[in-house]
């Protein structure tokens, strides 16, 4: 993914110098929060939770560092934000509502560092198995629902840090949605239009001229769209002109248009 750091001319002067400079504050702010949240998923060994702040971490850092960025990265930022955080609520609501497993602790161990649960399984085709009370070998039938299987220390520190890292993530990503969609309306409402993402100067493209060249905008003062003298198409040499008198259609290599030249937008 390229991600345009590029500004058009007069993207800093969208807000005023002590605005901009909170905006720049607060983002920066967010950007070493989410570092520090990317370091903890990655010691936690949970970096699948924390991936998608790596693109709104870098952004943020990018406008913080540079007051030219605000303007044009102001979009940019509140989109990835927004999206992140979609995604990261989604996956919360997963995390809340797991059970334990075989694989891992549920919901209710999310921030234990010991957490000793039985899980009750179900056999797939019958089974013989040992009893350990007597050694005894039993056959368990298809389908047998009641076999429990007992496990401990399945939590330890780094699974804290990754649900810790999780939580952190969610709510920096609220966070950065809100100042993303503020700092992109007061862009919008300095510039006009889409918020300065594909303006340039006098409200045109970014590297074109203004409309209307020179003079202003189009149908403005030095404009002119057409000019000279006008013509007759179909006409020349030996051209004749439709029955009817001039000017009218009909006929063979009739004059289609005919009279003097006007001048557009004068």
């Amino acid at each position: 993914m390229v991600v345009p750091l590029a500004v058009t001319s007069g993207a800093a002067d969208v807000m005023p110098p002590e605005e901009s400079r909170t905006y720049r504050m607060l983002l920066g702010g967010l950007a070493v929060g989410y570092f520090i949240v990317i370091v903890m998923g990655l010691v936690s060994g949970s970096v699948d939770n924390v991936i998608n702040d790596i693109f709104v971490c870098v952004v943020a850092a990018a406008i913080a560092q540079d007051a030219r960025r605000v303007g044009q990265c102001s979009i940019m930022f509140a989109i990835f934000a927004c999206l992140v955080t979609i995604f990261n609520v989604i996956q919360f609501i997963g995390l809340l509502s797991a059970k334990n497993t075989i694989e891992s602790p549920g919901a209710s161990y999310l921030f234990s560092l010991d957490c000793p649960y039985d899980v009750t399984l179900k056999v797939g085709q019958a089974t013989n198995v040992t009893v350990t009370s007597d050694g005894r070998q039993i056959t368990l039938p298809q389908n047998y629902d009641g076999v429990q299987f007992h496990f401990e220390h399945m939590c330890n520190w780094r699974w804290v840090v990754g649900n810790v890292s999780t939580l952190l993530s969610l709510l920096l990503d609220l966070l950065a949605s809100a100042i993303g969609c503020k700092l992109w309306r007061t862009v919008r409402g300095g510039v006009g239009g889409d918020g300065g993402l594909l303006q340039g100067p006098g409200g045109g493209m970014p590297g074109m001229p203004p409309a209307g060249g020179p003079g202003g905008g189009g149908g403005g003062p030095g404009f002119a769209g057409f000019g000279g003298q006008g013509n007759t198409l179909g006409g020349g040499p030996g051209a004749r002109a439709a029955p009817g008198g001039p000017g009218q259609v009909g006929g063979p290599r009739a004059g289609l248009f005919q009279g003097q030249g006007q001048t557009l937008g004068s």
